[in-house]
């Protein structure tokens, strides 16, 4: 599989520009990998494996939160990151540039 530029990353997701932005610096979304000096793609089969989980997840919450209503895209994301190994592909906050 290839890589997706941002166009087809938000037709396929439903995010905006800067809800895929801020995501991808929580960790919960797939990183954009740099494909030239001045394009960026995200990996075809990252996305599609982010979209099969989340609509997993809401398959499941749907039954089991039926009669307490369904959870939101932010709960689920904020579970998520409670699931992610600390630090994982994450540099330390001491070295990001401009923080």
């Amino acid at each position: 599989m290839g890589y997706l530029r941002f166009s087809e990353v938000r037709r396929r997701v439903g995010l905006s520009r800067s809800t895929i932005w801020r995501l991808e610096q929580r960790g919960l979304f797939v990183k954009r990998r740099r494909l030239s000096a001045s394009a960026v793609g995200w990996p075809e089969d990252e996305i599609e494996a982010w979209l099969r989980a989340r609509r997993g997840v809401s398959e499941d919450r749907s039954i089991e939160t039926e009669s307490a209503g369904s959870s939101s895209l932010l709960e689920w994301l904020q579970g998520m990151a409670s699931r992610r190994v600390a630090g994982e592909g994450r540099k330390p906050a001491s070295h990001r540039p401009g923080r």
